[in-house]
C-alpha cells in the first residue's frame, strides 16, 4: 500500500506533501489576521493567505509579485507585498513542525 505522505520509491517524508495535510488538520495555525495587524493593515490578511497558498501552486514567485503590483492600488502595493512574503515565510516555518508531527 502506497502512503500519501511518501513520494514514490523514496522512503523519505516529503515536506511538500506534509504541509498541506498539516494545515488541513490544524487550520488555526495560520494567523493571517494577526500578521496583518502587525503590518498595520488588517485588510492585508488575504495577502498573507495568498502567500501561504503560493507555496503549493506551480507559479513562479516573480509572477505572483508582478500580479500583485499590477492589480493592487499603488498606495497599497508595499503592505500587500510584505503580507504576501510573510505568508510565504509562514509555510517555511511549518515545515519542521509538520515533519515532526508526522514522524
Amino acid at each position: 500500500m502506497e502512503s500519501y505522505l511518501l513520494p514514490k520509491n523514496s522512503g523519505k517524508v516529503c515536506a511538500s506533501n506534509l504541509i498541506p495535510i498539516f494545515l488541513v488538520l490544524f487550520p488555526n495555525k495560520i494567523k493571517a489576521t494577526e500578521i496583518a495587524k502587525k503590518l498595520n493593515e488588517i485588510r492585508a490578511s488575504n495577502m498573507v493567505l495568498l502567500g501561504c497558498l503560493s507555496n503549493f501552486i506551480p507559479i513562479k514567485k516573480e509572477s505572483w509579485i508582478g500580479s500583485i503590483k499590477k492589480n493592487v492600488p499603488q498606495r497599497a502595493v508595499k503592505v500587500n507585498l510584505n503580507a504576501f512574503e510573510e505568508g510565504r515565510k509562514l509555510i517555511e516555518l511549518f515545515w519542521l513542525e509538520a515533519y515532526l508531527f508526522f514522524l
